[in-house]
């Protein structure tokens, strides 16, 4: 069964999520391939480097030109100006401070639009792993709906640990429904209204039953992913 049909399947099956994006991570792979996803209604494609989404959106701007970007990777302040700059850039995954906000809020000003983006938080404490605490990240969505208006505030993203993703249910999702919980309690706002994107590869059809509405799925579509 093909991914999408999975997606699908674990929508209506799930209680906590009945509509789920499924963004194709198509890092190091190459162009040919994110093409024939899109031919067959593929739009959200998921890009961890700079320099290759930069590459790649400019390459398929005249051939997709309904794509959506998503930016998946760890953000450097220096490299923010040259991401706000990409063609069909959708949203941002990976913020975690408000020194990167308040740079995105400044490029996106400058071309008088407005990004999605996602606090990611790390819901594993993993050292090597990007994210803010479980306590901190309902603090920087509100930082960002107060301060910056060309962000909008899309939801809270995270990266479980690899021991989490073969538990059902998955402690790592449980957190992250969590968080939102408390943002919603702390802004007097809907849980519903911002996503959730939680799930890989191995584990998208358990986010999904415990209330993901993003998944990023790459090995499963593409295959294995090449050296970089």
């Amino acid at each position: 069964m093909a991914v999408l049909d999975l997606v699908r399947d674990a929508c209506v099956k799930s209680s906590l999520s009945k509509q789920c994006t499924l963004v194709a991570v198509s890092k190091t792979k190459p162009k040919e391939l994110i093409q024939a996803c899109y031919a067959v209604g593929q739009r959200h494609f998921g890009e961890n480097y700079v320099q290759e989404l930069e590459e790649k959106s400019i390459a398929l701007q005249n051939e997709c030109l309904d794509i959506k970007w998503h930016y998946i990777g760890k953000i450097q302040s220096n490299k923010i100006p040259k991401l706000c700059s990409i063609p069909s850039l959708y949203c941002v995954e990976t913020i975690e401070s408000a020194k990167h906000c308040d740079i995105f809020n400044k490029e996106m000003e400058k071309r008088q639009s407005v990004l999605d983006v996602l606090v990611q938080v790390n819901t594993s404490e993993e050292q090597q792993k990007g994210g803010l605490s479980i306590v901190e990240a309902p603090d920087l969505a509100c930082y960002i709906a107060e301060n910056c208006a060309h962000l909008n505030f899309a939801g809270f993203m995270t990266i479980g640990s690899v021991e989490n993703s073969h538990i059902v249910p998955n402690p790592d999702f449980e957190r992250l429904y969590k968080v939102r919980e408390t943002w919603a309690i702390t802004t007097s706002r809907l849980p519903t209204e911002v996503h959730l994107s939680m799930g890989m590869s191995d584990d998208f059809e358990t986010a999904i039953a415990q209330g993901s509405t993003s998944v990023r799925v790459g090995s499963k579509i593409f295959g294995p992913r090449l050296c970089q």
